[in-house]
């Protein structure tokens, strides 16, 4: 339920709600998942997803589709570009950010706050709701349980 989001949440952005989902860890002596491996199946995809604390991986990201491939900088979730490759060429994507990124959701939740609204149009309860549901599936599969669920 940590750094495992990260990836979970890239998926379910570009491919919605998986039909299925597959799940192994690596589980540390205090019942801590310190490696996990997910597939999320989709109609006509598939997510491989990797999360570990135990690992040295450049946290980078690739999405590959029939017409080309998006790759995502190393920490892919406070990445300053993002590269596409189509038709054997690279373009590289320069999108700064201020600070590590999360200042965005700071200013969406004060925005949202202001205005009264309890959630935001840019992400919704239903959204968050998803990324649990699949979150509670993966942590069934590979035995992750927390003290109060025993």
């Amino acid at each position: 339920l940590d750094i495992g989001i990260y990836p979970i949440f890239l998926a379910y952005l570009i491919l919605g709600f998986p039909e299925k989902i597959m799940a192994t860890s690596k589980i540390f002596k205090t019942g801590v998942d310190i490696q996990t491996s997910m597939i999320l199946e989709y109609s006509n995809a598939q997510a491989i997803l990797y999360s570990g604390l135990t690992s040295n991986s450049e946290m980078k990201a690739e999405i590959s589709g029939s017409e080309g491939t998006v790759f995502l900088t190393p920490r892919w979730h406070e990445a300053q570009e993002y590269s596409v490759e189509k038709n054997d060429k690279l373009e590289k994507v320069q999108l700064p950010t201020r600070g590590k990124g999360y200042e965005y959701e700071i200013e969406e939740v004060h925005q949202c706050l202001r205005n009264g609204m309890l959630e935001s149009d840019l992400w919704s309860l239903k959204h968050t709701y998803d990324l649990i549901r699949i979150m509670d599936d993966i942590r069934k599969q590979t035995g992750v349980v927390f003290p109060f669920e025993q």
